[in-house]
């Protein structure tokens, strides 16, 4: 991925907004990012918490782009984590790292693009009503720098039992597989999909249902060689079934601007569709309704959206450039 990243506009010490973004910048820093645009309702019981969790200001409505195209999917098993990391990291490496988070809307009609219809008579608009909406809560992100054996983020507040942790790894080659994927609180991960391969990058979702209760709590990711440019971001949902959350998978890769993860086709009301890309240079923006929680140092991505009723969904995202990428989607069923 390019080491050069693209700087913003900032006052030391305030808040900015740039578009639909809003920025925490101190000092020289570049700024790294978490925000959102569209799609799924924060966890109505969780307040704003630092370092990742879920806040209450809102972006305007105006926001992104959704292209497609895609090759191959290639998909493998693998098992559990280990310790080390950084859950706080830098967009540049030039100043201190500062991260924000401007918080979802509640959940609102929007407009469709094609290949993404809800399985509704009318395609166009996404009909999402209060039992369809699901609620995340709070997300943390390692990147650590050089080859790595493991790497672990902390999230930044208290865990409640019967949640849901959703763990994203990727890392630059095409060879090497994830060992194992632990936490600091003993909840069991299992794997979604993955790893899903592209030239010189790839990814694998693990989750674990019904998570224990946790005052703190650090995912960790083990590999069995060191791999470069680790990549990991942990999220916590709520609402989402404790006993079989895991509803259906599909993962693509590709060399293009336009990275798209292929459908799934969810088999219940008002799943979430969670989707996830690593890239050899950087993401610029989620898919189309799609709420973007994450864009790391890495520049990779994390997305979601609430699915109003049974259909066909897939993850899409838009590049800075064309480049090797992968992009994967998994369906929670909810409560």
């Amino acid at each position: 991925m390019p080491s050069e990243r693209r700087h913003l506009p900032w006052v030391s010490g305030h808040p900015i907004a740039v578009g639909l973004t809003v920025f925490a910048c101190m000092g020289t820093a570049s700024c790294e990012l978490l925000f959102s645009n569209s799609g799924l309702g924060n966890d109505p019981a969780a307040s704003p918490a630092p370092s990742g969790a879920a806040g209450d200001a809102a972006p305007p409505p105006e926001t992104t782009l959704m292209v497609g195209n895609a090759d191959a999917n290639t998909q493998d098993p693998a098992s559990d984590a280990d310790p080390t990391g950084s859950d706080v990291v830098p967009l540049s490496s030039d100043g201190p790292a500062v991260e924000a988070q401007a918080a979802p809307p509640e959940a609102q009609p929007e407009a469709q693009p094609d290949g993404m219809g809800d399985g509704a008579s009318d395609d166009a608009t996404v009909n999402i009503d209060a039992g369809a909406r699901v609620a995340f809560v709070q997300m943390a992100t390692a990147t650590p720098t050089g080859a790595n054996l493991y790497a672990s983020a902390a999230f930044p507040t208290a865990q409640s039992a019967g949640d849901l942790n959703v763990v994203v790894i990727g890392w630059g080659d095409s060879t090497d597989s994830v060992m194992r994927v632990t936490d600091t609180a003993g909840n069991t991960y299992d794997l979604a999909i993955g790893p899903t391969r592209a030239t010189g990058v790839s990814q694998s979702i693990y989750y674990a249902k019904s998570i224990v209760a946790a005052a703190a709590n650090a995912v960790r990711v083990q590999f069995k060689v060191a791999v470069p440019k680790l990549d990991l971001r942990v999220v916590e949902y709520a609402e989402l079934d404790p006993v079989a959350p895991l509803d259906t998978v599909a993962g693509q890769s590709g060399f293009s601007g336009a990275p798209t993860s292929g459908t799934a086709a969810t088999h219940t009301a008002g799943e979430m569709i969670f989707g996830a890309g690593t890239t050899t240079d950087t993401f610029s923006y989620p898919g189309l309704t799609f709420t973007l929680r994450v864009l790391t140092a890495n520049g990779n991505l994390v997305e979601d959206r609430p699915a109003a009723s049974v259909g066909q969904y897939s993850a899409d995202a838009v590049m800075t450039n064309q480049a090797d990428w992968v992009m994967q989607v998994v369906t929670f069923r909810r409560r």
